[in-house]
């Protein structure tokens, strides 16, 4: 099951903050303007938002609805990984 993850300096790739990067990188292309040069500021800051993204989520679980096509049990409620 994939986790969420807000990133970290040494362990950025396939976390929240390096999809932020990569937004705005495409986002920079989009507009005409060089890609953003690599910048561990930058990198702390969306590892910063990442995290806090993650950890709302985690703290707001029961604000998600899922619903599928069979019945489960009463007290069945999203479990949302976190790394």
């Amino acid at each position: 099951m994939a986790q969420l993850y807000g990133g970290s300096l040494n362990d950025f790739g396939g976390s929240l903050a390096a999809e932020i990067e990569d937004a705005l990188r495409e986002v920079r292309l989009e507009a005409g303007l060089d890609p953003p040069p690599d910048d561990d500021d930058r990198r702390m800051l969306f590892i910063a938002i990442g995290r806090g993204v993650v950890a709302h989520l985690k703290s707001q679980q029961a604000a998600f609805a899922i619903h599928v096509g069979t019945t489960l049990p009463f007290d069945t409620s999203p479990d949302i990984k976190v790394r």
